[in-house]
């Protein structure tokens, strides 16, 4: 009975602290060019990638200080619920909305692509 018990000890003393499995590897994007002087509507070319074709979302953001800081950009098309088949596509960026009566020469747009994991950021220019 007491060798049965001390095997029961060191039993439970044997097991791990909790830890995490992550095997998601992040989405990754690839931004197309955009012509240098655009105004209203702005396509804004892209290709996702995503090895376990994960639904993605994507975070698109613009800046007029090329870089420095960076503004949520109105997007006409959606951003979220990505599937495979709508890995290559363009954001349509409303510019009127973000920028209207402004020109700004020094502008960046860049996109954030999500799964479980935030992934590789794109950037225009």
């Amino acid at each position: 009975m007491r060798k049965l018990l001390v095997l029961a000890v060191l039993f439970l003393a044997v097991a791990s602290p909790a830890f995490r499995v992550d095997n998601n590897e992040p989405p990754k994007v690839v931004l197309g060019a955009v012509d240098p002087e655009v105004a209203g509507d702005i396509l804004i070319p892209f290709t996702l990638t995503d090895r376990e074709g994960d639904t993605l979302t994507i975070l698109c953001e613009y800046s007029t200080d090329d870089g420095a800081t960076w503004t949520a950009a109105t997007v006409k098309n959606p951003t979220i619920g990505l599937t495979p088949d709508l890995y290559a596509g363009e954001a349509i960026w409303d510019s009127v909305a973000d920028l209207d009566g402004k020109d700004a020469p020094d502008t960046n747009f860049r996109v954030t692509p999500f799964d479980n994991d935030v992934g590789e950021v794109g950037i225009t220019g």
